[in-house]
Formats: structure tokens, C-alpha cells, sequence
């Protein structure tokens, strides 16, 4: 069984960018990579692609930034067996600031990006005389959106590839301009077996509206398995690894990648256990209320003048807050963690047995002792909590949950 994971870039990001900068597609496929036995050097592009290691990978470099797409097209001649890696001197004007910066904002190179996937599908085929047993994907922005699209594009227009199953972590998906409406960015096909989203709801730039489950449609819910996670924060928080939002992101996104069969060690260190992820959920809940819509415009003075400019005005998401049991959890994924590791309360507090009276014995004694000890003053918060019956999409993120080992 053959995994292949692709990593794809959003607006202007690149494999060379420095670890520093903690982002999630980055660190990720670079990771992958150097597990692969690629160089990875800070400022110089990574190895695109390996199709000879054990843990096969592709890494697409953002739309606009230093390693722009149009740089690098890619064409595989099938008589001649020869990949041709084209150096990108023909379309080299790109990459002048101002053609980047157009590009950035057009979204211009992820159809060069698609478009390259597949010539190095064919070339894989070519080499192996075989298709990969799966395909995993990992993106973020206009990254995430090449996920999708590009699932769409093997399931419609290439009929070699479309019973290829795949597996979709997509970070704060955003096509952005009128690409946002575009039918290839709009559909999960049924080529898609599992799809994740992080989303953050305190994003309020026009031009920075992202897939949800009301704009991304399931065309065969009986073949796909779709969950979202909601968190607080802007389009960068959920993905960079500089916050407790960021911890919980990076968290969600190894355990699932793990879970359907990439396997990379370097991986494993952003793997939180139950206990951290309640901490760092508890971290976002009890803030200082930093986390929250408000915090990106108390953090940028030039937030009104700078960002309305670049977002196009303001927009709320206006992600469903419906969809937990308590308002003390943040989204299902919390309430999910949280029942695991506290299920005794959990079952007291919100299952069949909240009518009884308040629970007691050195069994619950035990429990809130615990819990107080890895969440401080969350008992009371339970306890002052408003209970809503669970809906069906609830269970079922839960259940997706559980079968990605992610509670």
C-alpha cells in the first residue's frame, strides 16, 4: 500500500521560508521531505517531489511567492519517459514584486499548480507502473482550495486517477476573488473519503470568505466524511504554530495525517495528548480574552486602514456556534476530548444521567479533583454551563473523530 502525501503552499508561501515563521504547511512537508533525505536549507526550495522513498511526497509552492508556480512548470514526456522541470525563465518576470504581488492576489499558478500534480502522476504511474494505493493532502488558504480542486479535477477530467481515494486536512480554506464560486472549489467529489477543516471564525475580511459546509457541497455524503473545527482567531492563527490555537491546529492536523497513512516521525512532536489538549483548549476558553475576534485589531494599530484595503472591507463568517452540547466547550472537537478524558462528568453533566441529583462519592470526588488539577476553575464553568440536546452533524463529527484518532 502506497500513501502519497501533497503538500500545498497558499499565497505566498515556499518551501525555503525559515522554520521561524512556524507554519503549518512548511514545517510539515518539510519535515516529510527531510525524512525522505532531502536538503533542507533556510531561503532555497525544497526537493518538489520523491517518488522513490518509502513515504512518497509532492510539495506545490504558493501563488506568488519566491517559488511562485509559474517557475516551475513541470511536463512529463510519456514516449520518451522524461520529466521535464522547466527552470521558469520564460515566465521569470513573476517573480519582480509587483507580478508576485498580482499574483498573490488573483490567484494566479494554482491551475499551473494542478497541473503539475498531474504530470507527475503520470510520471509516477510511468515509473512504478502503478497509481498510488491513496492520496493524502494537506493545505492552507489558497493551498487548501488546490486540495479540493484538485480532487475534483483527477474525479472529472482524469479517469486513470479518479478511484484514487483521498484524504483532505484543509487549513481556513480560501480561494478568494470571484475563484471563490468556481465549481472546482466548490465540490468535495466522491474520489474524497475524508475531509477536515480548521476554520477561524474571527476573520472578518471580505476577500478572505472560506469553504464551509454551507459553500463547500458533498456531491455523495455516502462516500465522503466531512468535519469541521471551528476556533477562534484570524486566518493566520490556525495556521501558525505561535499560539494555543496554533498548538491545537497542529495537533488535530498529525494525529489525522497519522491516521490515514502518513506516517513521518517528525511528525509525532505536535501530537498533544488528552490532557494538553484540554489545557490549550482551557488556555483559549479562560483567556485573557486576546484569542478572540477582537485580539487581531488590538494587535495592529494599522488594522482599519491597512486591512480593510487588502480584505476588500469587512465580512463575518458567521460560523455555526450551534454545535456543541454546552457553551463551555468550543467547538466538538473540545467536548469530544473532553468527554474521553473526563467521561464520568461528562455523562453527570450532559448525558442520560444529568436529571440525577448532583454527583457525590469518592469515585466523582476523584474526577473533579482531576479536573481542576488539569483545568483550573473549568468545574465551574461546567457547572454554570447552558446544556443544548446534540444534533445529528454533532454526532457525526464526533464519530469522524474518534475513527481519525483525534480524541
Amino acid at each position: 500500500m502506497t500513501t502519497l502525501t501533497i503538500y500545498n503552499h497558499g499565497s505566498g508561501g515556499w518551501s525555503g521560508k525559515p522554520a521561524s515563521k512556524v507554519e503549518i504547511v512548511n514545517l510539515f512537508s518539510n519535515a516529510h521531505a527531510k525524512a525522505a533525505g532531502a536538503a533542507v536549507v533556510e531561503g532555497k526550495k525544497v526537493e518538489s517531489f520523491n517518488f522513490e522513498c518509502a513515504q512518497p511526497y509532492i510539495i506545490t509552492e504558493g501563488v506568488g511567492g519566491k517559488g511562485d508556480p509559474h517557475m516551475s512548470k513541470i511536463t512529463f514526456d510519456e514516449q520518451k519517459g522524461v520529466l521535464f522541470m522547466h527552470d521558469g525563465k520564460k515566465a521569470g518576470k513573476t517573480s519582480r514584486t509587483g507580478s508576485r504581488m498580482r499574483a498573490n492576489a488573483l490567484g494566479k499558478g494554482v491551475q499551473q499548480n494542478i497541473a503539475n500534480i498531474i504530470e507527475l502522476l503520470r510520471y509516477y504511474k510511468a515509473l512504478h507502473n502503478s497509481v498510488p494505493t491513496r492520496i493524502n493532502m494537506i493545505g492552507w488558504s489558497r493551498g487548501a482550495v488546490t486540495c479540493i480542486r484538485l480532487a475534483y479535477e483527477l474525479f472529472y477530467n482524469q479517469p486513470d486517477y479518479r478511484h484514487i481515494p483521498i484524504n483532505i486536512f484543509a487549513v481556513d480554506p480560501v480561494a478568494g476573488g470571484g475563484a471563490d464560486k468556481e465549481d472546482q472549489g466548490s465540490f468535495l467529489t466522491p474520489n474524497v473519503k475524508k475531509y477536515l477543516a480548521v476554520l477561524a471564525h474571527g476573520e472578518n475580511r471580505a476577500a478572505f470568505c472560506p469553504k464551509t459546509k454551507e459553500t463547500l457541497h458533498v456531491v455523495d455524503s455516502r462516500q465522503t466524511q466531512v468535519a469541521y473545527i471551528h476556533f477562534p482567531g484570524v486566518h493566520s492563527d490556525v495556521a501558525k504554530r505561535n499560539s494555543p490555537v496554533g498548538e491545537l491546529a497542529f495537533s488535530v492536523c498529525a494525529r489525522f495525517l497519522y491516521s490515514v497513512g502518513t506516517n513521518i516521525k517528525d511528525h509525532y512532536q505536535y501530537m498533544l495528548s488528552q490532557k494538553q489538549t484540554l489545557q490549550f483548549y482551557h488556555a483559549v476558553v479562560t483567556n485573557d480574552k486576546k484569542m478572540w475576534p477582537g485580539k487581531w485589531k488590538k494587535k495592529h494599530k494599522w488594522y482599519d486602514i491597512s486591512q480593510r484595503a487588502k480584505g476588500a472591507g469587512f465580512k463575518k463568517r458567521n460560523l455555526a456556534f450551534n454545535d456543541v452540547s454546552s457553551s463551555a466547550f468550543m467547538n466538538v472537537h473540545h467536548e469530544a476530548v473532553f468527554q474521553a478524558c473526563f467521561r464520568k462528568i461528562y455523562d453527570r453533566s450532559f448525558g442520560a444521567m444529568r436529571h440525577l441529583a448532583s454527583p457525590t462519592g469518592p469515585d466523582m470526588d476523584t474526577s473533579w479533583f482531576l479536573l481542576e488539577s488539569t483545568c483550573p476553575g473549568f468545574g465551574d464553568v461546567l457547572k454554570s454551563s447552558v446544556y443544548k440536546q446534540p444534533n445529528a452533524e454533532e454526532a457525526a463529527w464526533r464519530g469522524f473523530f474518534l475513527r481519525c484518532q483525534l480524541v
